[in-house]
This record gives C-alpha cells, sequence and structure tokens, in this order.
C-alpha cells in the first residue's frame, strides 16, 4: 500500500498561493524505523505562509505525534520534528499541493498532484473549540470561539467558520479524527485532485 506524509495546515489563517513539495528518502540498505524527520519551517514560510503556525501529520490519513521548536526563543517555530518509518531504499512519493486565493475572494482553490498513486490522502478542517461540525463526503465544516495565538492574554477568543469542498468523483470519505473533520481520499499518479476552502470570521476588518 502506498501512503504518504502530508502536512496539514491547522491553523486559523487563510493560505496565499503557494507550492510545497516534499520527498523522503532512505538510501540505506536496512530498514529504519522511527527516523527523525525534519521540516524547516523558514522554507515554507518563504513561500507565503508567514501566518501559520501549527501543523499537523498525517500518515494513512491518521495524525501522528509531532514537535514545533523555537531553535532561537524568538516564539516563532522553526522547525517541526516528526519519526516515520523507512524501509530500505524507499523513497516517499513527491506530491506537490498548490493553493490559489484571489484578490477580494475568501474562498481558496486547493490542487494535489503526486508522482505515484497514493492509495489514502487526507485534507480538511480544524474543529474549532469544541464548537459544530457538518459531516458529509463531499463537504465537511466547523464554526466556534477559540484563541488564534497560544497567548490567550495578548489575544481575545475569535469566533470563525471554516469549510472544505470536495467534488463527488474524487470518492472521497469524511471522518474524524477527534481533532480535525477531514476527507480522506485517493490520489492517481499525474492527475490533479482540486478542492475548494473557505472561511468566514465574526469580526472582519
Amino acid at each position: 500500500m502506498r501512503y504518504f506524509i502530508i502536512l496539514v495546515f491547522t491553523s486559523l489563517c487563510l493560505i496565499s498561493s503557494s507550492g510545497i513539495n516534499i520527498e523522503i528518502t532512505n538510501p540505506n540498505q536496512t530498514d529504519i524505523k522511527d527516523a527523525p524527520v525534519v521540516v524547516e519551517l523558514d522554507k515554507i514560510r518563504k513561500i507565503g505562509l508567514t501566518k501559520c503556525d501549527r501543523l499537523a501529520v498525517y500518515i494513512d490519513g491518521k495524525q501522528i505525534s509531532s514537535q514545533l521548536d523555537d531553535l532561537n526563543n524568538d516564539s516563532i517555530p522553526d522547525e517541526m520534528v516528526f519519526l516515520a518509518d523507512l524501509k530500505a531504499g524507499e523513497k516517499k512519493i513527491d506530491m506537490t499541493v498548490r493553493y490559489t486565493l484571489y484578490a477580494r475572494h475568501r474562498d481558496v482553490i486547493a490542487e494535489v498532484s503526486a508522482s505515484e498513486d497514493i492509495d489514502k490522502l487526507a485534507t480538511g478542517v480544524q474543529q474549532i473549540g469544541g464548537g459544530a461540525c457538518f459531516q458529509s463526503n463531499q463537504l465537511v465544516g466547523s464554526w466556534g470561539s477559540w484563541y488564534p495565538q497560544p497567548d490567550t492574554v495578548k489575544y481575545a477568543r475569535e469566533t470563525v467558520g471554516l469549510g472544505l469542498y470536495m467534488p463527488k468523483e474524487y470518492q472521497g470519505k469524511q471522518v474524524m479524527d477527534g481533532v480535525n473533520n477531514l476527507i480522506v481520499f485517493p490520489l492517481k499518479k499525474d492527475i490533479t485532485t482540486r478542492f475548494h476552502f473557505t472561511t468566514v470570521a465574526e469580526k472582519e476588518e
């Protein structure tokens, strides 16, 4: 079974147009269990994700443990670390995720493609402070109130709604993992899957 490690952006922010390529390889002749994988967040921020400081890692549609490290004590995460099992000579699939946000639009177009077939890939929206969720195989949503940053003294609670739509042709299945409201779907080699997500806030400028 093919699987892929996908970084899902779960902070309450809009993502500008960008592309992400991630490839993990084990060139050794022996399997590696719990191989440490380090993602330098500075490289991600350079392509427009400056407002996103919380990430989650998924394997086979299930969230695994990860850690954000602040290396220079400036209260901004510098890298994300997680563990992955890699077979000898195994090469994780090369995947491209592109986000497009047009001026004066609140909806974002997401396009995903990969170099090999992937049996299960997950996308979706974060549950917000224990608020309500809408669940279906094509449309998932959540709304509620929570703090936009970990500092609950400096930042007030915000009330927001998040929604994601995936066309029926991509054969998505809705699942909950206790933290996120997800759609899990297969991805075929060199075929682009296109879906849409949006956000709305009670307090908008």
